[in-house]
């Protein structure tokens, strides 16, 4: 399965192959521009700027996203407060799974491919500068999506089967004198729960996005509105005004 996913991908990219391979200057001109190599781009050394990059890699998560206004909320992490409880347990999942003896062959696999998907996908931002910038890390979407979901799944089924909350739920049916399954009933908890946490965590991103983003005044200048403005101005006088440019930065 693997062979042959190497080998569509392979196909998938020829194209883009053979245009680097006629084009190379674009293949590694932006590359050799943000490299850690780059004595313009590093922060002392390009060790000492590895290392800062990792740390603002393993932050971006929680604490700072990326600054970058035309790329994110300004500052934003990747997960809300809430989310990114979940994520950090789908981590410990992971190396947990890993590296324990005892660990169901197939989680060990999809533990082991996930983290060096993420691994590998991160080289981007851990060689360049300014991390964290989500753009050169979006090829770890979905390993971390994946994980803030095993987290969720942990969360479920630790609910699922405590003995305290189905004691608790038979005490309550016993009181009200009804008569209900504990083990349905904890499952049940154990999905209003995850469910709570979704739509808590969905309502603060929709509003980080779609309200508190969009209303910012730094964005439209993020994505050249002012510029594209003028140039429609320009468009539509051009056929009945006779028009000047000059270079402003001219002396």
């Amino acid at each position: 399965g693997l062979v042959l996913a190497g080998i569509v991908a392979v196909l998938a990219s020829f194209p883009l192959i053979d245009y680097f391979w006629r084009h190379p200057g674009r293949f590694y001109g932006h590359i050799a521009h943000v490299s850690v190599l780059n004595e313009q781009a590093v922060e002392n050394t390009p060790l000492h700027t590895v290392a800062l990059n990792i740390l603002h890699l393993a932050g971006m998560f929680f604490w700072q996203g990326d600054i970058t206004w035309n790329e994110n909320l300004s500052g934003r992490p990747v997960f809300d407060a809430w989310m990114a409880v979940f994520f950090v347990v789908g981590v410990a999942w992971l190396v947990v799974t890993i590296f324990r003896r005892r660990s169901v062959p197939a989680e060990r696999s999809a533990a082991v491919f996930m983290g060096l998907w993420m691994g590998v996908m991160l080289c981007a931002s851990i060689f360049s500068d300014k991390a964290p910038d989500f753009k050169r890390s979006i090829g770890i979407l979905m390993p971390t999506i994946w994980l803030a979901a095993v987290g969720l799944a942990v969360f479920w089924q630790r609910i699922s089967i405590s003995q305290f909350i189905r004691s608790r739920l038979s005490a309550l049916t016993n009181s009200l004198s009804a008569r209900a399954n504990p083990q349905l009933a904890s499952r049940g908890v154990a999905w209003v729960a995850v469910g709570v946490v979704l739509l808590v965590s969905g309502g603060l991103t929709f509003r980080d996005y779609f309200i508190v983003y969009a209303s910012r005044p730094e964005v439209p200048y993020a994505w050249l509105t002012p510029d594209e403005d003028k140039a429609a101005y320009v468009n539509s006088v051009a056929a009945t005004h006779r028009l000047y440019l000059f270079n402003s930065l001219s002396t």
